[in-house]
């Protein structure tokens, strides 16, 4: 179900007032009931047409602001209907936060041209809690349809000042129109913002009221785009940090004006620091596997295994223990914040160099390391470092083993919290890749079907996720990495090895029939089968974010096929090899033919994770030609006969 509101989570803060003239609530321009589009990004499901947002400290008390939020928007497909049915989620922990003052209202045209309305009732207003920490305000406008301008605005009430600084995203995953956001400073606060921005942002400062204002207009919107890391990496924004306190009769206190800052308050917390050097029981099962260990490395293996065959992960991710690790060992289950301060606890007593690092996941967002923000990070891990190699482990992750860098933080930057060695480590492991290698023998019939044999084998990052898939049963497997991606091929068999043991690929052995394409006795074979590669994920002329794969990636595929009697090969492909200009990506295929018998072998190395945007026309290029080369179908056909 869409929503119109992560767009809560959008905000960081701000005061009265809206810069410019624009319709009050409840005020309708019938223009906007007629809109069928957006001018500057056409084919739109929906338009924001005014997103404000107005905070303003409590005179009695400094630590609450509240703030009103305001979304106006058109809904101009039918898909986007679904719009009117908004959640709003807040922090409720300890009564941090709480939303009131909700009203909503819909707008649409009568047969006449009238306007109508159709105001929210209180009574379909819900309070729902999802958890102790988290509850959500949800409710349905009514009388929503294609062609309605939808409107709501609420109150957010937060009662603790130093955790609720959130940033005011202009950009969202539907156009635009106006986003005007403004933030009074206080004369005991003082802070200072970044903006990230392509087009122009107005920035207005009132030294009367101490307050600033941001609008925007005419916003495209932003999309996911294949290999990309987190939206708000290329979101317009501004985002705010209170550097320092100086109420009347109190020292002036900093706030995390640097990262030694933020260490230390990190040690100091009761759900992370205090939960450090406690002493867990080891299990009966640890105690054997640690007297069986030969080396540190076995050590940091036989707990990190036994901590991940203990804990029950209860699907939340999380910067600190929920509970204190003590009461999460005892249950057997924890959010990753409980499992992973347990792992660095028990590697520390027994006597491995480990130690919690905060981590932010590509979902999240890339840390700034000029900003010390702990909002910026979303996980706790364990880092540990043997014979010169890190270690990055997450123990709530059941299925990456300790010698790989979790996919979704390869290549990022991790900071260590210690009283000595904090500071920010860059993980990276060059050594490991996405690996998927093929053999194939198989045979094509006069029918036009291609019977065979495949062993597919899954190294490294490869191996990962379809070892999760696994979990669920061989079918899940079948259906996501061959039924889904190839619709006309039929698995007669599958088996698999290598999933319990981590020095091994994953080799999935499968027995299948193809059908091919055929036009009369003409048929039409591709070489391109089971490597993953089926479709260019990089057609559109433009692209706005660079290209993060999250590791190098090789393919390879040998293929040996059998041509039916009294057939042959029209044309046979050349032999090519082609590379990036900067030899970054490099693609072989040969192909040779000898009587009826195809022999052939590609492959593809991609040796950089990573390609900035302004790469972007010369990847597309490449992949065009490669995705032709990979697709290149051999034509099959009968051999002519001798006249009489």
């Amino acid at each position: 179900m869409k929503t119109s509101l992560t767009l809560l989570f959008c905000i960081l803060f701000s005061l009265p007032a809206v810069a410019q003239d624009i319709p009050k609530l409840g005020e309708i321009d019938t223009a906007d009931l007629h809109l069928t589009d957006c001018d500057f990004d056409p084919g739109a499901g929906a338009y924001l047409l005014i997103a404000t947002g107005e905070t303003h400290f409590y005179r009695g008390n400094p630590t609450v602001l509240e703030t009103q939020y305001r979304y106006r928007i058109k809904i101009l497909k039918d898909k986007d209907v679904s719009r009117g049915n908004v959640i709003i989620p807040f922090i409720s922990y300890g009564g941090r936060q709480f939303i009131d003052r909700v009203k909503g209202f819909t707008y649409n045209l009568d047969a006449s041209g009238k306007v109508n309305e159709s105001k929210l009732d209180k009574k379909n207003i819900f309070t729902k809690d999802l958890d102790k920490r988290i509850s959500q305000i949800t409710f349905t406008l009514p009388d929503v349809e294609k062609g309605s301008v939808i409107e709501y605005t609420f109150t957010l009430t937060s009662k603790d000042l130093m955790n609720d600084l959130i940033p005011w995203n202009f950009q969202m995953d539907i156009p635009v129109r106006y986003s005007h956001y403004e933030v009074e400073t206080p004369d005991y606060m003082d802070y200072t913002y970044h903006i990230r921005k392509i087009l122009p942002v107005d920035i207005k400062k009132n030294e009367g009221n101490a307050t600033t204002a941001f609008t925007m207009q005419n916003i495209p919107a932003i999309h996911d785009e294949p290999y990309m890391s987190a939206t708000k990496d290329y979101q317009q924004h501004v985002e705010f940090q209170v550097s320092a306190l100086h109420f009347p009769g109190y020292a002036e206190r900093t706030l995390n004006t640097t990262w030694d800052q933020l260490n230390q308050q990190m040690l100091n917390y009761t759900d992370f620091g205090q939960q450090l050097n406690k002493k867990l029981l080891y299990t009966p099962g640890i105690d054997s596997a640690l007297h069986a260990a030969k080396d540190s490395l076995d050590v940091m293996n036989a707990i990190f295994n036994a901590v991940r065959a203990s804990m029950d992960w209860d699907g939340r991710d999380s910067r600190g223990s929920a509970q204190g690790v003590k009461t999460a060992w005892e249950k057997k289950k924890g959010n990753a914040g409980d499992i992973n301060l347990i792992l660095v606890d028990m590697l520390k007593e027994a006597g491995i160099d480990a130690y919690p690092i905060l981590v932010s996941t590509r979902h999240h967002g890339a840390v700034q390391t000029q900003y010390p923000l702990l909002t910026q990070f979303n996980l706790v891990m364990a880092y540990v470092v043997i014979g010169g190699k890190q270690y990055v482990l997450n123990g709530a992750d059941q299925y990456t083993p300790s010698y790989l860098i979790p996919h979704d933080v390869q290549y990022t930057f991790g900071y260590i919290i210690d009283p000595d060695k904090n500071g920010f480590v860059f993980l990276k492991g060059d050594e490991q890749n996405f690996q998927t290698s093929v053999v194939l023998n198989g045979a094509i019939n006069t029918e036009g079907k291609l019977k065979g044999t495949a062993d597919i084998y899954n190294y490294d990052y490869s191996k990962v996720p379809r070892v999760r898939a696994l979990q669920n049963g061989l079918e899940r497997l079948k259906n996501i990495y061959f039924s889904r991606s190839y619709p006309n091929l039929t698995v007669d068999s599958l088996a698999v090895q290598g999933q319990a043991n981590d020095s091994l690929p994953l080799d999935e052995t499968l027995t299948f029939s193809v059908r091919l394409n055929k036009t009369g006795n003409y048929v039409l074979f591709s070489p391109n089968l089971f490597l993953g590669l089926e479709t260019n994920p990089f057609t559109t002329d433009r692209r706005f974010s660079d290209i993060d794969f999250g590791y190098k990636q090789s393919y390879t595929i040998n293929g040996s096929i059998r041509l039916p009697k009294g057939y042959k090969v029209e044309s046979l492909p050349k032999n090519i090899r082609m590379s990036m200009p900067d030899t970054s990506i490099v693609m072989e295929r040969i192909m040779q033919l000898d009587d009826r018998q195809l022999n052939y072998r590609m492959s593809i190395l991609i040796k950089s994770p990573v390609y900035p945007v302004e790469d972007y026309p010369n990847l597309k290029e490449f992949y065009k030609k490669m995705f032709a080369a990979l697709n290149e179908e051999l034509i099959v056909e009968p051999e002519p006969t001798e006249r009489q």
